[in-house]
């Protein structure tokens, strides 16, 4: 049982996924408080995020000090970079729709949810290389 469970965390080591992090600025609409955005957020992430099939991960990190806290990154994990598209082009959609099947009331949802970020943000992707960090690999493991 050993055995199984090292050889699978080296596999694991090893593994390569695809993080997608877009960094913005939180602009609260006029009238609008943090705690209106929260909702909205929330709302978001139950209806989309946390029922996609795609994605592995996912977060919304603000800054802790300095930015006057309004930095904020998002960020999303998939297994590969063909899951990225799928998920943007596909998934998000089809999960948007059977959220809110009306298409007025859709579009409603994304623009207030997009009201709270800046629309100048930075997107970036990242692939995981574990191997890099110096973790062992299978064969120097097999060398032990």
């Amino acid at each position: 049982m050993a055995l199984v469970a090292l050889i699978f965390s080296v596999s694991m080591l090893n593994a390569q996924t695809f993080v997608v992090e877009t960094t913005s600025r939180i602009t609260l609409p006029d009238g609008k408080t943090e705690d209106d955005m929260q909702k909205v957020v929330t709302e978001m992430f139950t209806n989309i995020h946390a029922k996609s099939e795609i994605l592995l991960g996912y977060s919304i990190r603000r800054h802790a000090w300095g930015s006057e806290g309004a930095t904020v990154v998002i960020s999303w994990e998939v297994a590969t970079w063909e899951d990225i598209e799928k998920f943007v082009s596909e998934e998000m959609e089809e999960l948007s729709k059977a959220a809110w099947p009306d298409e007025e009331v859709r579009e409603a949802k994304w623009k207030e949810y997009n009201s709270y970020l800046s629309p100048h943000h930075k997107d970036e992707i990242y692939v995981s290389n574990n191997e890099i960090r110096g973790y062992a690999t299978p064969a120097a493991v097999e060398k032990e």
